[in-house]
């Protein structure tokens, strides 16, 4: 546990750099930017450390931002990350001061308060350097939208020598500033699903002339949809088609048609199982119909997020000895959405745990769903509680 005397130091220096914090909160969410593209996020970011005795790393793609605090034992490292992305979607208008001036771009789950809480984390921490039992290496990561980011970092070294790692979600529907985890998955596997039918265009007066994707496109939806409702019931996996495409003109047959959606599942013995369904829909409804077919279905070496049972333990141990302004809550099943913080826990101990962000809080990826300022205290506060309890 932690000392009473560098408990207050810890919660009183946290109190003094909140409004600074939520200041870059808002900053960033006024100027998102997409996955590796994140250059101004991360100038934001290394303006807000400029002034402490983090050691920088140079860039390991591009926009990330990585940083040390030296502990007393530098032969061990603990990783805290944040992403650092935003969407590809229009936020709704609000009163908002710092809505986001970017068209088509915002900060819908959460990003802009994983950056400035790991950033908090990053000054309270450096106030009390001597006392951290071991190194905390700081991650700032780009592109964890598209899935790929956290992959790549790790193949370049964001994690070597670490031996646990801790990352943060932002989570509508609980108590905010409320800490939730579990042992286990609690983020998902998904696929992308790709399926493009290509037939022959022709006059809408003149079908006999053509041949239309479009009947054959919503056969196979429907079906993906009844997969949908076996897989769920069976072992609660998930399969949604997002978009179907076809056509530009209510008197064209179009030449082609597209469905793209996405698989979900926490087991990754699913995945063939699901690819075969899908394959097998497709075969029996485009065989001999004349149509080109081609599928994609890509897990993109997507692995669940993995609490290991001891920092599940010490995140609730934590979280309910400290945390008096809000409860602890055992999270009762895994999300099916992904986290590609699940590469930074292979083959290491860590956790990620999820941050309240209130009960009618928007939905993530939502237009209008904005980062509650009233959370980053608790998670700088629970950051900060696992780097200096480490053991």
């Amino acid at each position: 546990m932690i000392d009473i005397t560098l408990l207050e130091q810890l919660k009183a220096t946290i109190r003094e750099i909140l409004p600074e914090t939520i200041a870059l909160r808002q900053a960033i969410h006024r100027e998102p930017e997409l996955g590796s593209q994140e250059f101004k996020t991360r100038e934001k970011v290394a303006a807000f450390l400029a002034q402490t005795c983090l050691e920088k790393w140079s860039p390991l793609d591009k926009t990330d931002f990585i940083g040390e605090l030296k502990g007393k034992d530098p032969s061990r490292t603990l990783c805290l990350r944040a992403d650092m992305d935003a969407l590809p979607l229009q936020e709704r208008p609000n009163l908002m001061t710092y809505r986001s001036v970017q068209e088509g771009v915002m900060h819908a789950c959460g990003h802009d308060g994983h950056t400035a809480i790991l950033a908090g984390t990053v000054r309270v921490l450096a106030t009390l350097a001597s006392h951290l039992p071991i190194n905390v290496r700081f991650v700032f990561q780009p592109c964890e939208e598209g899935l790929v980011g956290g992959k790549r970092l790790i193949k370049r070294g964001a994690c070597k020598n670490v031996e646990t790692a801790y990352a943060l979600h932002g989570w509508p529907g609980l108590p905010v500033g409320a800490i939730s985890c579990k042992s286990g998955p609690i983020f998902g596997v998904g696929a992308h699903i790709r399926i493009a039918l290509f037939g022959k265009g022709c006059h809408g007066s003149e079908p006999e002339k053509g041949l239309n994707p479009i009947p054959c496109a919503a056969r196979i939806t429907q079906r993906l949809y009844e997969l949908h409702e076996k897989l769920f019931r069976e072992a609660g996996n998930i399969l949604s088609v997002c978009t179907l495409k076809s056509g530009q003109c209510d008197n064209i047959i179009p030449d082609s048609a597209f469905i793209s959606g996405t698989a979900r599942f926490l087991e990754t013995t699913h995945s063939t199982m699901i690819e075969r369904a899908i394959l097998d829909i497709i075969s029996e409804e485009t065989n001999g119909s004349g149509l080109v077919v081609h599928t994609h279905f890509d897990t993109q070496g997507i692995i669940p997020v993995n609490n290991d049972p001891d920092s599940n333990e010490r995140i609730r141990t934590l979280a309910e000895g400290y945390l008096k302004t809000a409860p602890y809550i055992e999270a009762a099943k895994a999300s099916l959405g992904m986290e590609d913080f699940a590469f930074y826990l292979a083959g290491r101990q860590g956790a990620l745990f999820l941050l309240g962000q209130g009960e009618t809080c928007a939905s993530l990826h939502n237009p209008s769903f904005d980062f509650n300022d009233q959370s980053i205290e608790n998670g700088i506060l629970m950051f900060s509680l696992l780097a200096l309890t480490h053991r």
